[in-house]
């Protein structure tokens, strides 16, 4: 399964994606038995995870973030 695919299933969770304060999230892993923190700096976002700091790209918890902010701003527009 893709990083896009799997960042969706974790966004439709229950409370798989939680804002703590306006720049940070908490996201659940993909299994649901870890937390990772993502931060939005503004110009990009940061993720604790493993695979960020190995890749230095987007991972799947950024991704879902990202997925729950846009179906928070254009609702059912977003699949």
């Amino acid at each position: 399964m893709s990083r896009n695919l799997k960042a969706r299933d974790i966004a439709q969770r229950p409370n798989a994606v939680v804002r703590k304060d306006n720049h940070s999230w908490q996201v659940q892993s993909t299994d649901g038995r870890s937390n990772y923190t993502v931060i939005d700096w503004g110009d990009r976002k940061q993720c604790n995870c493993v695979d960020y700091r190995r890749r230095k790209q987007e991972c799947k918890h950024i991704k879902a973030v990202e997925y729950v902010v846009l179906k928070e701003r254009f609702g059912d527009l977003i699949n």
